[in-house]
């Protein structure tokens, strides 16, 4: 599993449409998520993970997504 920076991350996806997931539970998800992403809870990850061969690891998660990248997105 790869490991990017919310800005590596944004950058990359400036020139790529992964699928996104976010792992967090679904009350998490709709506080805030990265627009595009799809919320699928860690627990449910192992029953899919043949689903995804690529894997990114946004370090910091989505709260340094919204204070390096989308400083509009609420935190919580």
């Amino acid at each position: 599993m790869r490991r990017m920076s919310a800005p590596e991350l944004a950058a990359h996806l400036e020139n790529a449409s992964p699928l996104l997931l976010d792992v967090r539970e679904p009350w998490e998800f709709e506080i805030c998520h990265i627009d595009g992403s799809i919320n699928l809870p860690m627990g449910q990850i192992p029953q899919n993970m043949a689903r995804f061969n690529e894997l990114i690891n946004l370090e910091g998660g989505v709260e340094a997504w919204a204070r390096q990248v989308d400083a509009d997105m609420p935190v919580y």
